[in-house]
């Protein structure tokens, strides 16, 4: 769980400031990673992808 949640919270911190690369890594491993940010980061990952496709 505390894998799970720190990968999460380092994609959140990297979206805040724009670091959608480093985002997307933190997200996609964390969506990998079984514990209560699972789902969350799944649907992080989607909505940064479609993020970086509207540009």
């Amino acid at each position: 769980d505390a894998l799970s949640q720190a990968l999460f919270f380092l994609g959140f911190c990297s979206a805040k400031l724009e670091k959608s690369r480093d985002a997307l890594k933190y997200f996609t491993e964390a969506s990998k990673t079984p514990g209560p940010y699972q789902a969350l980061s799944a649907e992080m990952v989607k909505k940064i992808r479609a993020g970086s496709r509207e540009q």
